[in-house]
């Protein structure tokens, strides 16, 4: 440190150096109060705003549009040049301004070491199942899409922020392609797909004959359309209490006892025990089984009975199952949520209190009934006659027909199934099903359930001419062809993925749970890092609060060249699978050492100020007295 300057040789000193070098020309306007005062308050407001769009819109747009926007990574850089000339402008520096310039260079390490994380750094995820191989692929937050020109083989991708500005049938998103290959026109996006099964007409010799039925009962409020094609085994099953098929062979009663797989979701309710919901997982049918909620000695219990004879019971225990197996069969009973006081809002299951006024439980089953020879389902099968436009249909009680007939399109079918009647909505001389995939709302998921239908955008082709082709929707993690004339692109659309310089894997994932109860105490996943070139196999263990590390040491912890694995979630119904989030922050040292340095400046400023000359100290006048 140089001499003390008094305030007269410092203020003579730099208006010198301000008109004799351009150097210090620009230090001392880079370091001005004003302009400090400029860039603070607008990162303030850019700050203010940022929140203002992640509470209202989320993270990802707060990202987009201020911390990751180039504007105000340049805004933080000309903020440490302002803070680095503030501190050359002291120079030459006295005793007095250490603690000012430590200040400012900890801001300054502190801005470098968070712009070198948000550049190179990132978060991910990645979902690990206990018997695979291990994977170095990690799956960025980021959506991207992958264009191939099926003309020169070019492979490109780009990213494509679907939350930033998600297009929509008014406001669609155009992409240029390169190289002249027309625009991709990006129309809508949809947050959950699901593939349907439509009947289209077909030209002569393209299909097969086939019916469109509506079923219809005024008792429950419901319609339901049934289709069916000559040739295709699909057939329509009414609540597991009735069947609806074509009439082949394989649809006719069955002569033997047999055995016959059963998956379905089931919401019971104590106060409606012989009406609960019960909706099969897609391919299988109802299992007919009796659930009955009731309670005992101030507990509630499920007790499971099959058509064929043989029950259990369980308690109702959220998250946990027991196994029922009689003559009627053998099923594995999982259950998921209970309510107390069981309510729909807004569309979905909820409990109103705490209270057991109107107890309810959703559970699932799975496992084999059987199905007896004397007993099978009341059956309405069905015979396209496309000469006459008509049906013919037969109406059978066990082997026993009931009722037999045709009708016409307009018709109706008296079932004798409570008062369903099948109306005739189409008979079509050819026709085939394709599969389309269309848009559901989130609010028609079952809440709680594992299953969920990926996202998707809709997109066409439009050539350099000008002609436009078809619209189609894209899945997440597939590709299409798009064509317009002669111009054929293969579109993909899905998360950005990364590859990390080592494999991990899944060895073992535990789930401890509360004493006496099923609360999850902790979540614990042991994890194989594996550097095959290298011959390197280590362990490392993730439990809640607490994530694993590599390549771990002391080393790589303080530079942040280390990547961490903290639980993120896990599928209750599986428990060798597991998803961890995984964090990389090289970025992190300085950031550290930056705050440390802000501290100490501040503490040097206020609290080590020096004496002043002389060694004495000096005394705050006292007041006056009157």
């Amino acid at each position: 440190m140089s001499a003390t300057l008094t305030k007269t040789e410092r203020r003579t000193l730099v208006a010198r150096r301000k008109k004799e070098s351009l150097f210090w020309g620009l230090v001392h306007f880079f370091g001005s109060l004003r302009l400090a005062m400029f860039l603070l308050v607008t990162i303030s407001i850019a700050c203010a705003v940022a929140t203002f769009l992640e509470s209202g819109f989320n993270a990802v747009v707060a990202r987009a549009y201020i911390y990751k926007a180039p504007w105000f990574i340049f805004w933080l850089a000309l903020l440490c040049v302002n803070l680095a000339a503030a501190a050359l402008t002291r120079w030459p520096w006295e005793r007095k301004h250490v603690g000012f310039v430590t200040t400012h260079l900890g801001i300054i390490t502190l801005l470098i070491g968070a712009m070198i994380g948000q550049k190179t750094g990132f978060e991910a995820s990645v979902n690990l199942r206990k018997g695979e191989p291990a994977t170095n692929r990690l799956v960025l937050n980021e959506t991207v899409l992958q264009i191939e020109n099926v003309a020169d083989g070019s492979l490109y991708s780009m990213p494509f922020p679907v939350e930033v500005r998600r297009p929509t049938p008014e406001r669609p998103r155009e992409v240029r392609l390169p190289g002249g290959g027309g625009t991709l026109v990006v129309s809508d996006y949809a947050q959950h797909l699901d593939t349907v099964r439509e009947l289209v007409v077909a030209p002569d010799g393209a299909g097969k004959p086939s019916i469109e039925l509506e079923l219809e009962s005024g008792m429950m409020g419901q319609r339901l359309p049934v289709r069916l094609l000559t040739g295709d085994a699909e057939r329509h099953d009414l609540f597991g209490l009735a069947m609806i098929g074509l009439d082949t062979p394989e649809n006719q009663p069955p002569v033997a006892t047999r055995e016959r797989a059963v998956r379905e979701s089931v919401v019971a309710l104590s106060k409606m025990p012989a009406s609960p919901v019960v909706v099969p997982r897609q391919g299988f049918q109802a299992s007919g089984c009796a659930v009955t909620l009731f309670e005992w000695e101030g507990k509630f219990y499920l007790e499971i009975r099959f058509p064929e004879g043989g029950s259990g019971r369980g308690e109702v225990r959220p998250h946990s199952a027991f196994t029922v197996e009689g003559p009627g069969g053998r099923v594995e009973v999982t259950m998921h949520e209970f309510w107390p006081t069981f309510a729909l809002q807004e569309g979905r299951p909820a409990s109103l209190g705490d209270r057991p006024e109107n107890p309810a439980v959703r559970l699932d089953l799975e496992g084999t009934v059987r199905e007896p020879e004397g007993r099978p389902q009341p059956r309405l099968l069905l015979r396209v006659l496309p000469e006459e436009g008509k049906v013919a249909w037969r109406s059978l009680r066990g082997a026993q027909e009931v009722a037999a007939g045709s009708e016409g399109v307009g018709g109706r079918i008296v079932t004798g199934w409570a008062d369903w009647q099948a109306r005739v909505v189409a008979v079509h001389p050819s026709a085939r099903f394709e599969e389309r995939l269309r848009p559901i709302p989130a609010e028609s998921l079952m809440p709680g359930s594992r299953e969920n239908p990926p996202p998707g955008i809709r997109a066409r082709l439009v050539d350099p001419a000008g002609v436009s082709g078809p619209d189609r929707w894209i899945v997440s993690g597939r590709s299409e062809s798009l064509t317009a004339g002669s111009a054929v692109v293969q579109v993909g659309f899905g998360l950005l993925t990364k590859r990390i310089p080592f494999l991990v894997g899944l060895d073992r994932f535990e789930v401890p749970r509360d004493e006496g109860t099923d609360t999850p105490a902790n979540f614990i996943s042991t994890l194989r890092f594996e550097e095959p070139a290298r011959g390197i196999v280590r362990q490392g263990v993730s439990k809640m609060n607490h994530p694993a590390s590599y390549p771990g040491g002391l080393g790589p912890v303080l530079t942040g060249i280390n990547y961490k694995f903290s639980q993120a979630s896990w599928n209750p119904e599986n428990l060798d699978e597991t998803t961890l989030q995984v964090l990389y922050d090289p970025g992190w040292l300085l950031k550290w050492v930056g705050s440390l340095m802000i501290c100490c400046g501040i503490a040097i400023m206020f609290y080590l100020r020096p004496k002043p000359a002389g060694g004495g100290s000096v005394a705050a006048p006292s007041p006056s007295l009157p």
